[in-house]
């Protein structure tokens, strides 16, 4: 083998590899403390009014030998298994179905953050060539950096992205090898993107199609400049793209086949949503990454709020510096350019209405239409700056990185561009929350870590194999104390989900002789207080922080009305629920909506939000609701004599 063949091969792993991914799992399990070796649970978001009771009532079937086929306490009854995001046949989930939902959903985050850390070690080592140590931090900083742990609430969008980096590890070892051993990489590629379908978020699914997409075509792109002029041929290009495109299409069959369980009932039952044609531009276009959040969204937030989860994508400002730095020295090495390239790309896709390129694309290109949410194109740039921070991590150790000048000190200028541009969020509607200029504490410590960096830069000018130590450690440390504000660490008791409430009992005591059981609706905004607010406090006070006791609160109050998708986890019949996908139905929307003032539609449910008044009995009779749970905040005692001034009328 000649030097120049061994240094175009990939390095094999071994033991050290092995350890080092096993650090990685230690360092995912030290952020995630709180969570690994507490009992406190994710108590608020989609987390727990969605995902908590989907999570209860597919387990509860599970353990007792049943496909969880039908859901009667939602919408009047709706279909469960044909609900991707209810994760079904996913088989990671079969291992949690002895426990309940909260414990369940905590070990899932964990262990696929975990295997997301892996999966970019494994890239960085034998695609990327990384060492151990830069490999160590593409994995850390993908894993532990601000957007991936933003989501933790998406339980199903967790689990999904868990797979984007093996993806792109499977299909770049495929398109290195040759023969009957590429067509082994081919079924495993296959096998992988089955999973992550079955995983229940199509739209991480879509984007990682995409990314992988953009990473194959620039293979072809090099491919092309590689041949000579005069061997240029139709028939040359259609090998060339012969395996970068065809892998994909034939990988993407496999994944179809295998994942069909779950997308056939889906695809059936898409043609009865409301959202069976796609989105209108406008909707598609909903939760763009907004130009004036930018700043915000790239720099860690130490504030009181943090930031809106959709448009949090930072990786650190040391991260960012040595990211950006290893981008500029990556610049003529081909291979790294094409990661730049994804990473770009999905920057770009995640400005949606910013970007006109979008709207072109939802107007025309498939797929663009079905999904909410462009800033979620934010993955690929969090994949690609989390290699490129390893990558420079390694040009640090190695004394290659830019030394002087402005090559050497651009990055520093960004993250002062990104202070500067951080005050924009303020211009923001203050329905976006953490939408706000930055607190004197925050630019503080944002300048001190960019002194740090800028300190750790001038020793490596001495001492290159120190530097890249120091860096790392810096890495970590900042991702660590940055996570403080983020939904991981907004934790509270566990009796938030287990206890039981008196509206709860009521309902339940109600229906326990009823075939068919009877249904409730509520109505409140829930701006009361719990009845036993004084025990609440005097119980949890001691042992809980302001925030998590606001938040166990909160979940209280959730309880008391029972929704929106609470009734599923209890077993009591709702006519109103919650879902932003495929659910509800057009039938079940359009007859919901006589129940509603004026010519509103509740298109995701949540009916409680809408009324302010009790429908019409009649229709409340055809819907089988007995039971109304509103709250007594308007209500009033006059001489002796109790008044209902909640609504302005009764139904019967």
């Amino acid at each position: 083998m000649t030097a120049t063949q061994s240094d175009t091969l990939p390095p094999k792993l071994g033991p050290p590899d092995y350890l080092t991914m096993l650090a990685l799992a230690l360092l995912c399990v030290a952020f995630f403390w709180r969570m690994v070796f507490t009992d406190l649970i994710l108590p608020r978001g989609d987390v727990f009014l969605y995902f908590y009771p989907y999570w209860d009532y597919r387990n509860a079937l599970l353990r007792a030998g049943e496909l969880p086929v039908w859901n009667p306490y939602l919408f009047m009854g709706t279909p469960f298994l044909a609900n991707s995001q209810a994760g079904v046949f996913y088989p990671p989930n079969w291992l949690l179905i002895g426990l309940d939902a909260p414990t369940a959903v905590k070990i899932a985050i964990v262990s696929h953050l975990v295997w997301a850390a892996c999966g970019v070690f494994i890239f960085a080592r034998r695609i990327g060539k990384l060492s151990t140590v830069g490999a160590f931090a593409a994995g850390a900083a993908f894993a532990l950096g601000g957007y991936l742990t933003a989501q933790v609430e998406h339980v199903n969008q967790i689990q999904g992205l868990a797979w984007l980096p093996w993806l792109f590890w499977l299909w770049s070892e495929g398109h290195q090898a040759k023969g009957e051993v590429r067509r082994r990489w081919l079924v495993a590629i296959g096998l992988t993107f089955g999973l992550q379908l079955l995983a229940g978020h199509t739209q991480t699914s879509f984007i990682s199609g995409v990314g992988l997409g953009v990473w194959a075509l620039w293979h072809i792109l090099l491919a092309w400049q590689d041949t000579p002029k005069e061997q240029r041929s139709p028939m040359h290009l259609l090998r060339t793209v012969a395996w970068p495109l065809g892998s994909l299409a034939l990988a993407s069959g496999l994944a179809l086949l295998l994942a069909a369980v779950q997308i056939l009932p889906t695809l059936e039952l898409t043609q009865l949503s409301n959202r069976g044609g796609g989105l209108t531009p406008l909707e598609a276009l909903s939760f763009s990454l907004r130009p004036t959040l930018i700043g915000r969204g790239l720099l860690p937030t130490y504030g009181e709020q943090m930031l809106f989860t959709e448009f949090v994508m930072y990786p650190g400002i040391v991260g960012l510096v040595v990211g950006l730095l290893a981008a500029w020295h990556k610049r003529s090495d081909r291979r790294w350019l094409g990661l730049i390239l994804v990473a770009g790309t999905g920057a770009l896709l995640a400005l949606g209405a910013y970007n006109p390129l979008y709207w072109l694309l939802v107007r025309t290109a498939p797929g663009f239409d079905l999904f909410r949410v462009p800033a979620r194109w934010l993955v690929l740039m969090a994949f690609g700056l989390a290699l490129l921070i390893g990558a420079g991590l390694d040009a640090l150790r190695t004394g290659d990185l830019p030394k002087h000048g402005i090559e050497g000190f651009w990055p520093l200028g960004v993250v002062v561009v990104l202070i500067g541009l951080s005050f924009a969020a303020a211009l923001e509607s203050a329905d976006i929350p953490g939408a706000a200029a930055p607190q004197s504490l925050e630019i503080v410590i944002w300048i001190a870590t960019l002194a740090a960096v800028v300190a750790v830069l001038r020793f490596g000018l001495r001492h290159a194999g120190l530097a890249s130590s120091a860096a790392l450690l810096l890495i970590c440390l900042e991702l660590f104390i940055a996570a403080r504000q983020l939904p991981y660490n907004d934790l509270s008791a566990p009796q938030a989900w287990s206890s039981q409430r008196p509206a709860i009992s009521t309902l339940l005591a109600a229906n326990a002789d009823q075939t068919p059981p009877d249904r409730f609706l509520s109505i409140s905004d829930t701006v009361f207080d719990p009845g036993d607010l004084r025990e609440i406090n005097a119980i949890y006070e001691p042992i809980l922080r302001d925030d998590a006791l606001f938040d166990y609160l909160v979940a209280t109050k959730q309880k008391e009305i029972v929704a929106p998708n609470l009734p599923m986890a209890w077993g009591i019949p709702s006519m109103d629920g919650f879902d932003g996908g495929i659910l509800p139905t057009r039938d079940y929307i359009a007859f919901s909506s006589q129940l509603l003032p004026g010519d509103l539609v509740a298109t995701d449910g949540r009916l409680r939000e809408f009324l302010d008044n009790v429908p019409d009995l009649a229709w409340l009779r055809m819907a089988n609701v007995r039971w109304i749970i509103t709250d007594m905040v308007y209500d009033a005692w006059v001489v002796g004599t109790y008044h209902d001034l909640h609504f302005s009328g009764h139904s019967a």
